[in-house]
């Protein structure tokens, strides 16, 4: 979960660390404030960010899963 105190951090520090991880297919940013869930991909050329709002279906490539953000936040 993403908290006012640590986002900048798991914004970019973590994330830049992370994703010079060979075997890291995506990195997933829950917000605590609001109903959205980021996902950096990787793809053949990089990396894709998307964000998933109220009332959508998160894909989770990497685990071959799906959930509708309502069932992600109580």
């Amino acid at each position: 979960m993403l908290s006012p105190s640590t986002e900048a951090k798991d914004r970019f520090e973590k994330r830049v660390m992370y994703q010079r991880l060979p075997s890291l297919q995506e990195y997933v940013l829950v917000a605590q404030e609001k109903m959205q869930i980021e996902i950096y991909r990787r793809v053949e050329n990089g990396w894709v960010h998307i964000t998933y709002d109220e009332h959508e279906q998160v894909e989770f490539v990497s685990i071959k899963a799906s959930l509708a953000l309502n069932e992600i936040y109580p």
